[in-house]
């Protein structure tokens, strides 16, 4: 199988040096294109284009509140738009806004915020949150965020930058016109676009009925009759596609902004499909997935010990196997290892850009990963 991607547009990326520390990040994001060739087979796909900026703003305070079976955060903020506004679940505008799927017996498929909040600057930055409401009452801007912010001072003072979530439409458009995937009346004889959605990846494909039927439109495989099309595709997980024999090979390009400053993800109990969420590639040994002082995965004597981490493989056409190998310090061997060859360093095994991870956690303990922009800008005096 034929995997290739590569950037389509220069968005200043002219000095591709690691940086040792990343300063708070003014956003005037630079923008790219990316082109993906999709030939038959498996493909692992990090969509690393972003949606362009709704707004901008800074944290001043931080108050918390206990629903019934969650906690969320209602954030004091200014520097936002002249125009902010209230808006909620129930009086949806602007950047709060619900894609309400729902299947045919009226049951919910996914009902989450369209909209999230990056932090752009601190300690924190790189944090991604829902947006769920915001207010503009009393004197005070607001914005509220579906997590348990309690006690993390380290977000009042630091900026942030909204933006809208990838959906099936906007990557592969309302009726599959920017990419052309192979559709087809039902799943089987269709491509197929895994997307995580709660805690696994299911499973979408474009249906394309006789017109007379009038029933076309992203579909989940055992949901003929439900649209799809504003499934949201979380900005932390990549997304895989399966093309069926026999297809001509299509393009798939995304457009949008850089991500810029600090990438920060959390790792939880299980499977977790990471999108690299930067438009270079990096190794086993650059991606800061373990350091000895500070790890962020889980190491082990073998693989049955150790978080996993799944890389695919154009040649394999599946995905491979990693693990960080920490013997006693008189056998000199540690390192990344492939889960069969526990003698032969990987630290140089390349992450391509544009590429989404499998990373398997062992523990209940959710661990974060926190990953400095892996490149400088042109004219950045710290490259």
């Amino acid at each position: 199988m034929k995997h290739a991607s590569k950037l389509l547009a220069a968005f200043s990326l002219l000095s591709v040096a690691a940086l040792p520390s990343q300063a708070d990040t003014a956003y005037t994001d630079p923008v790219m294109a990316a082109s993906t060739s999709l030939g038959e087979g498996m493909h692992s796909i990090g969509i690393v284009a972003l949606n362009p900026i709704e707004a901008t703003g800074v944290i001043s305070a931080i108050n918390t509140y206990a629903a019934e079976g969650y906690t969320y955060s209602v954030l004091d903020v200014t520097n936002v738009p002249s125009d902010w506004a209230t808006y909620d679940y129930d009086n949806e505008g602007w950047v709060v806004k619900y894609n309400k799927i729902y299947d045919s017996t009226g049951a919910v498929f996914q009902d989450v915020p369209m909209y999230y909040l990056e932090v752009t600057s601190g300690d924190k930055q790189g944090q991604i949150l829902d947006v769920i409401a915001t207010g503009a009452d009393s004197g005070t801007n607001t914005l509220t965020v579906g997590e348990d912010l309690s006690g993390m001072d380290e977000f009042i003072g630091a900026s942030f930058a909204i933006r809208e979530k990838h959906t099936l439409a906007n990557v592969f458009g309302a009726s599959n016109e920017k990419v052309g995937l192979t559709g087809g009346t039902n799943f089987t004889k269709a491509d197929l676009v895994y997307v995580q959605v709660d805690d696994y990846l299911d499973i979408f494909f474009y249906q394309d009925w006789p017109d007379e039927y009038n029933n076309d439109g992203w579909r989940q495989i055992r949901k003929s009759t439900v649209d799809m099309a504003n499934l949201c595709i979380d900005p932390d997980f990549g997304i895989m596609i399966y093309r069926r024999e026999g297809g001509a090979p299509v393009n798939m390009v995304t457009t949008g902004d850089v991500k810029l400053g600090t990438a920060r993800t959390t790792f939880l109990q299980g499977l977790n499909p990471i999108n690299m969420k930067f438009p270079v590639g990096m190794t086993l040994g650059t991606s800061g997935l373990y350091d000895p002082v500070n790890p962020v995965l889980q190491s082990g004597t073998n693989f049955t010990k150790a978080d996993l981490v799944y890389v695919f493989s154009p040649e394999l056409d599946a995905f491979d196997i990693y693990f960080y190998q920490d013997w006693p310090d008189e056998y000199d061997n540690d390192g990344w290892r492939q889960i069969r060859k526990s003698s032969i360093s990987q630290d140089d095994l390349s992450i391509p850009s544009g590429a989404m991870i499998i990373i398997y956690r062992r523990s209940s303990e959710p661990t974060e990963w926190t990953l400095p922009q892996p490149f400088a800008l042109d004219g950045d005096e710290s490259a």
